[in-house]
C-alpha cells in the first residue's frame, strides 16, 4: 500500500486534529488527550496541557522501556508528525520509522529509506528536514535545514511543483529564516492554530484561518511559558569548552576529537584519514563527524577507586576509571569476538571499564583492563599496571576505536576531550 493510501484510509477529522513535529535533535507531539510530548537529543519530556506544566519525573531517555523499539534512534530524531494514531519519525541518517501509539510499539520493517518511492519528490531533502506538520487532511509541510519548505499533498502522493519555497512566501508570512532563528520543532494545537519554535528560543502561535501570526508573538520559550519544558529544551547539548584539565564528576557529557591524521591499510579511503573528526557510533566507536552534534555527545559515568591502585607506567598525573554512555544510550565496550574493536551494544552492568588518562596536557588517553573487558565483578578489577592503550586506525571510509594489544599508547591514541553544556 503506498503512503497516500495508507493514509487516507486511516485518516479521520479526529484524529487530525492532533498532529506533530520536531527538529534536528528534537520533536514534538500532541495526543488526543492534550498530552504534548517534546523530543531531544534522546530524552523527552511530556507536558500536561491540563496545567499548563511538564508531568513530574521529566525529562527521561528514550529507551526501549519508555519507547518499545525506539531507542536505537533517539539521537536520530529530526522531525515527526502524527495521523490516525501513528508518528512518523524522520531521522537524520535519510530514513524514517513509523510508531503505533495505541499498542505503544515501533511497526516492524523500520526504518524505511526516504526515497522518490516511499515519499515522491522528497527523496532530494531526505536529510535536510528539519520539522514537518500535518496542515490539514491532505497536506503536510516540511520545513529544511535551509529555511525552505515544501508542501506534500497526499491524494497525489507527491510534493508539489514549484517547491521549495522560503519560510517569507505568502503561506509562513511574517516568519524569517536565518541559521539562529530557523524553525526547531511545529505543534499544532486543534484545528485553528500551529505552534513554531525557532532555534533562537522564541515560539509562534501561527492562525491557521487567517495565515498569520497571532498579536504578541514571538514570546521566549522558557520557564514562565513553558515549565518544566523551557530549559531544558533551550539547552545546547553540543561541546562547548576544551577540557581543562580538571577531574570530571560522574554524569558529565563530552565529545572526543580525533586531531591526528589516521594511518591504515592500502585499502584504506582518504576520507577516513581526515584530521578533526568528532567521535560517533554506528555501532562501533569511529570517528566519522566533521562537525559536532547531539551524535557526539557521551556520558561519562565514573567508577570508585580502589585505594590500591598504582599509577599508569608511573605518570604522577590524575586518572578516572569510568563507564561511557553513547550517544544510542547504550555503553561501550570491547568486542573480543571482534578484533578488539570497541562497540556500543551493551547495558551499564556490561560495560567496559576504561581508565581516562588525563595526564597529557589539553588531551586524553582511554585505557581498558588486560583480560578483563567487562564490569562483571568490580571488586575483581585489577591494579593499574595491568592495562592496555586503545588508538584509531583507519579502515576503508571510517576510522574505528580498537584496542592495542602491545599495551602501550601509539599513534592515534590522544583524544581532544570537549565539555557539552
Amino acid at each position: 500500500m503506498s503512503i497516500r493510501r495508507a493514509f487516507l484510509f486511516a485518516l479521520t477529522a479526529a484524529a487530525l486534529a492532533w498532529t506533530s513535529t520536531a527538529t534536528a535533535g528534537e520533536a514534538a507531539f500532541i495526543t488526543s488527550d492534550s498530552k504534548v510530548f517534546f523530543f531531544k537529543d534522546g530524552e523527552y519530556v511530556r507536558h500536561l496541557n491540563s496545567k499548563n506544566a511538564a508531568d513530574e519525573g521529566y525529562p527521561k531517555r528514550i529507551t526501549n522501556e519508555t519507547w518499545p523499539g525506539l531507542a536505537p534512534y533517539a539521537a536520530q530524531i529530526d522531525a515527526a508528525f502524527t495521523m490516525a494514531n501513528h508518528t512518523f519519525f524522520f531521522l537524520s541518517d535519510g530514513t524514517y520509522l513509523k510508531y503505533d501509539l495505541a499498542n505503544d510499539r515501533l511497526l516492524d520493517g523500520y526504518p524505511r529509506p526516504i526515497n522518490d518511492q516511499t515519499w515522491p519528490g522528497l527523496g532530494a531533502y531526505a536529510r535536510q528536514i528539519d520539522a514537518a506538520v500535518a496542515y490539514d487532511s491532505n497536506h503536510i509541510y516540511f520545513f529544511l535545514t535551509n529555511g525552505q519548505y515544501v508542501l506534500y499533498q497526499l491524494d497525489l502522493d507527491r510534493v508539489l511543483d514549484g517547491y521549495p519555497k522560503s519560510l517569507d512566501s505568502s503561506e509562513w508570512k511574517p516568519l524569517r529564516a536565518s541559521p539562529k532563528s530557523h524553525i526547531r520543532a511545529v505543534v499544532p494545537w486543534g484545528m485553528s492554530k500551529i505552534f513554531l519554535y525557532t532555534a533562537d528560543q522564541k515560539y509562534y502561535r501561527f492562525d491557521r484561518s487567517n495565515r498569520t501570526i497571532d498579536s504578541g508573538y514571538p514570546r521566549q520559550m522558557n520557564e514562565a511559558n513553558w515549565e518544566g519544558v523551557g530549559e531544558w529544551f533551550n539547552r545546547t547539548n553540543r561541546p562547548k569548552n576544551r577540557w581543562n584539565g580538571q577531574p570530571l564528576t560522574t554524569g558529565t557529557q563530552v565529545s572526543f576529537k580525533l586531531p591526528r591524521r589516521m594511518m591504515g591499510p592500502v585499502n584504506t579511503g582518504p576520507s577516513s584519514q581526515v584530521v578533526g573528526r568528532f567521535l560517533t557510533v554506528d555501532p562501533q566507536l569511529a570517528a566519522t563527524s566533521t562537525t559536532a552534534g547531539k551524535e557526539n555527545v557521551f556520558t561519562l559515568h565514573t567508577v570508585e577507586r580502589r585505594s590500591q591502585e598504582g599509577l599508569i607506567h608511573n605518570h604522577p598525573g590524575v586518572y578516572q576509571k569510568v563507564v561511557i554512555e553513547a550517544p544510542n544510550g547504550k555503553y561501550l565496550g570491547v568486542a573480543e569476538a571482534r578484533g578488539g574493536l570497541i562497540v556500543a551494544d551493551r547495558g551499564r552492568d556490561e560495560a567496559t571499564v576504561f581508565v581516562l588518562d588525563q595526564t597529557w596536557g589539553d588531551q586524553v588517553a582511554l585505557f581498558v583492563y588486560r583480560g578483563n573487558y567487562r564490569w562483571t565483578n568490580r571488586d575483581d578489577i585489577p591494579l593499574m599496571q595491568g592495562v592496555l592503550g586503545t588508538y584509531f586506525y583507519s579502515y576503508g571510509d571510517k576510522t574505528y576505536g580498537s584496542i592495542n594489544l602491545a599495551g602501550a599508547l601509539t599513534a592515534g591514541s590522544l583524544l581532544e576531550m570537549y565539555l557539552v553544556e
